[in-house]
């Protein structure tokens, strides 16, 4: 009998459409189907408390993105009161290996917090709030495990969307070199790990500003 490629679940009026591919790129390993739905389901009610609207009908998380460029992107449709979330499950998994769960786990973050505001009509941009809500979402949202390093990959592109891309102007580098500094001070996050687990990870940051490698 063929697997339903969907894991379906139905929180107060709210239908979880979660495509099976993205419930494995999420799992670190230890995790059972069951936890890494209740996590993303915690993730967007902890996501009410910054705007993102309540009373939503359905949600998907889809395991592909469209766009080569992107790792994951967002859509809201209020008419329907669905939100649509694709990320690239195949490319993280290729750029990451390993560590591609948390890549993962940061991107569905990132995707969620642009939510915030939508129900005023727009999408919250990139900047220091958007940042610091994806990175209370992974920290309220997921075991210190998971979480921690996941965080650790949110800041790091983060700096690289500033420095190398010029897409995150509205957020501050130093702003964000400040939140590695303390991430890596106050937490015992094994760095080179991180970074190794990506070969092409390694390459943007060489590519990019050599200088960076001080502060990732």
């Amino acid at each position: 009998m063929a697997i339903n490629p969907w894991i379906k679940a139905r929180i107060d009026g709210t239908r979880y459409n979660i495509s099976r591919s993205i419930v494995n790129l999420l799992n670190t390993g230890n995790l059972n189907d069951s936890d890494i739905v209740d996590f993303i389901i915690t993730m967007f009610n902890n996501a009410h408390y910054f705007g993102v609207p309540d009373g939503l009908r359905s949600v998907y998380v889809h395991g592909n993105a469209r766009y080569r460029h992107v790792y994951g992107y967002v859509m809201y449709i209020r008419r329907y009161g669905s939100v649509s979330i694709h990320v690239g499950v195949g490319r993280i998994k290729r750029d990451f290996g390993d560590c591609a769960a948390y890549w993962g786990w940061q991107v569905l973050a990132h995707e969620i917090a642009h939510l915030v505001g939508v129900s005023g009509g727009h999408y919250l941009r990139h900047g220091s709030i958007h940042l610091s809500v994806a990175k209370y979402l992974l920290l309220e949202s997921l075991p210190g495990g998971i979480a921690l390093p996941s965080i650790y990959y949110l800041l790091v592109d983060y700096l690289l969307g500033i420095e190398c891309k010029r897409k995150y102007s509205r957020a501050s580098n130093r702003f964000i070199i400040n939140e590695l500094n303390k991430l890596t001070n106050n937490h015992v996050i094994d760095v080179k790990h991180y970074i190794d687990c990506s070969a092409v990870l390694r390459s943007v940051i060489k590519s990019c500003d050599r200088y960076l490698m001080g502060y990732i």
